[in-house]
């Protein structure tokens, strides 16, 4: 959602759901997004004020969308919050967010190809892949990697990413990943590479 424009209308989604904090918003909120025939069908999951309609003493019918499905005091903090993170992304422009990304994720594909004991997992290009590289370094548990780069102020995630199955077609108990946004500069690529080169020192490799 942060990288790309988004069309449940030409996706043909029945449901789409993301985190807040993912588009740069609040912690404690999300978006979901249904189709109204589905949602029209669905009972409420949760009970509370102002998602009922009318009461009576053995039924009750309940509100129109999305009110059915809205039970209780809402998040307003947290929806303001999210509007607003919502407002700065679409004024950047989707596309031009997802450019800028690319870039960097190509420069850093570059860079990190030129290090013989470094491998990348999934397309060396930008043509199938988004602005997230998997890596690993030759001799180095992953989380090693992940703790090393912190010292030097750059922050991966190291772990299977949700995605166990494949750690064990690649034979791997885990994987580094770095993840790009549209606050982050070639400089920091630079920094990232460069600390990669202090991880095989720290290890007690020559390179």
């Amino acid at each position: 959602m942060p990288h790309l424009p988004v069309d449940v209308q030409a996706l043909g989604a029945d449901f789409l759901a993301f985190s807040g904090h993912k588009v740069y918003g609040p912690m404690g909120i999300g978006v979901l997004y249904g189709r109204e025939e589905l949602l029209l069908t669905m009972p409420p999951y949760q009970y509370g004020g102002d998602m009922i309609e009318y009461v009576e003493e053995q039924s009750s019918t309940f509100a129109d969308l999305p009110n059915k499905f809205e039970a209780g005091t809402p998040n307003v903090e947290g929806a303001v919050g999210l509007a607003a993170a919502l407002d700065y992304l679409e004024g950047l422009g989707p596309k031009n967010i997802l450019r800028h990304e690319l870039e960097l994720t190509a420069y850093a594909l570059a860079e990190l190809s030129r290090i013989p004991w470094v491998t990348i997992h999934g397309p060396r290009d930008t043509v199938e892949r988004g602005p997230v590289i998997s890596f690993a370094v030759e001799g180095c548990h992953p989380h090693d990697v992940a703790t090393i780069l912190d010292c030097h102020g750059v922050a991966v995630r190291a772990g299977h990413h949700c995605a166990q199955p494949l750690m064990h077609y690649l034979k791997a108990p885990a994987s580094s990943r770095v993840s790009f946004a549209l606050y982050n500069t070639p400089a920091e690529v630079d920094i990232l590479i460069a600390s990669i080169y202090d991880v095989r020192k720290w290890l007690g490799y020559g390179s």
